[in-house]
């Protein structure tokens, strides 16, 4: 005995057919951003340079507070940098022992979060080769689908003719005569 089919409006919420929403893209900025004004100098010029490149071509509105935090972050690094020249690597501690300097650890935490965000924008050769194979991979795949498609679609073309293409005249013929 073959199982019943239950109505969809009786159905539980899991099991019911969910129709899917299309959310639009952000638009891509078309220019670049204007930098915060309290940036040093180098990390001006590489905020320019970045907006420059054809890594800032998929950018849109919504990924600025991560691109900005990115920036940030590396402009507090060459801060810290400074700093670092001017106190050196060794500081006294506590007891008077000499100690690794805290700015070391601040710039090596700094390092961490900078590599995972340069890898988000793909500013990482690594990122940006796995990006580009994943593209590749994706423009073939797609390529090889059109193609089968449209051999799929000139086999069911060629196997019946279209109607519209006939002659009326032809088909009275035939009517005629058989």
């Amino acid at each position: 005995m073959a199982a019943r089919k239950v109505p969809q409006d009786r159905r539980s919420p899991r099991s019911r057919p969910t129709g899917l929403v299309a959310v639009p893209m952000p638009p891509v900025l078309e220019q670049g951003v204007p930098e915060p004004d309290d940036w040093l100098s180098e990390t001006v010029e590489e905020w320019g340079v970045f907006w420059r490149s054809d890594i800032a071509n998929p950018i849109v509105e919504t990924d600025l507070p991560a691109l900005r935090r990115l920036f940030g972050m590396r402009d507090m690094r060459r801060q810290h940098e400074i700093a670092l020249d001017a106190t050196g690597p060794l500081t006294e501690g506590s007891q008077g022992q000499l100690v690794a300097n805290p700015i070391l650890r601040m710039i090596a935490d700094l390092d961490g979060r900078i590599l995972a965000l340069e890898d988000r924008f793909f500013l990482v050769p690594s990122s940006r080769i796995k990006a580009g194979v994943s593209v590749a991979n994706a423009k073939s795949n797609a390529a090889l689908a059109n193609s089968k498609i449209g051999a799929a679609r000139s086999a069911a073309r060629a196997a019946r003719p279209d109607p519209r293409l006939q002659r009326p005249d032809a088909d009275l013929a035939e009517s005629e005569s058989g």
